[in-house]
């Protein structure tokens, strides 16, 4: 899935495994600046934290944020 994809309050689901969590996306993270790049390569990779609330059934009150 893209980033620019990602709606904020959308119920997403691991496509591959049904019987897994479902994932509301809560906030777009950004990530800090990497520091001590071991190569070129990595001073040019990009990535995109989503912030999460995972719950076992899609009705469910209680939930994990990761």
């Amino acid at each position: 899935m893209r980033t620019h994809d990602i709606i904020i309050g959308a119920v997403y689901r691991h496509k591959t495994s049904p019987n897994y969590a479902y994932a509301k996306a809560l906030e777009v993270l950004k990530p800090k600046p990497a520091y001590k790049c071991r190569t070129e390569i990595e001073k040019h990779i990009k990535v995109v934290l989503i912030k999460c609330e995972l719950t076992v059934n899609i009705g469910d009150t209680v939930g994990i944020i990761k």
